[in-house]
């Protein structure tokens, strides 16, 4: 983050655009201005003249650094477009742009469901912990190895019922 911007904007090795690119996160995280940035960090790719595989490469970063509303995403696709038409550069098809986006929506959703299943988990745990204090560490690794949501939700309904700690033991070994 000490790199000069100015330095970094001038400089053609693709590791500067990466800093760049980093620096730049930081700074919406502050100012908030994510399609602009992304649309510069972009338009740099295409004019320091990197071979297909660089830009590629470096624009599936600059994409996972900088993530955009799904109205600006359509945006910047068009910008993109655009840009490509002029320059007669096709670097990233529409095939590519298409992967790209399914590839985001499913870490997305996938994000979301380790998400949910670490919070259930931890409620079950909680639950407990609420109940008898101390719980064993076999009951909670039991616990985080257990995946289904559904089933998760019940133990965290037997947790809240079980009278003591080994009925709820018995019900989530399945007895």
């Amino acid at each position: 983050m000490d790199y000069q911007r100015e330095e970094l904007e001038k400089d053609d090795n693709p590791f500067a655009l990466v800093v760049f690119a980093s620096q730049e996160r930081e700074r919406l995280r502050r100012d908030g201005d994510g399609f602009d940035a992304k649309w510069y960090l972009i338009r740099k790719l295409y004019e320091r003249g990197y071979s297909r595989e660089e830009v590629v490469g470096l624009f599936e970063f600059i994409d996972w650094v900088i993530q955009l509303n799904d109205e600006e995403e359509n945006r910047l696709w068009e910008e993109i477009g655009t840009l490509e038409e002029v320059k007669q550069m096709p670097y990233i098809t529409s095939v590519e742009r298409i992967g790209l986006r399914k590839g985001r929506e499913e870490g997305l959703q996938q994000g979301l469901q380790q998400g949910l299943q670490q919070g259930l988990q931890q409620m079950v745990i909680d639950a407990l912990e609420v109940r008898f204090a101390e719980i064993p560490s076999l009951i909670s690794e039991s616990i985080h190895q257990t995946k289904d949501p559904e089933r998760l939700k019940a133990l965290h309904r037997q947790a809240i019922r079980s009278a003591s700690l080994e009925e709820f033991q018995q019900g989530l070994n399945g007895n």
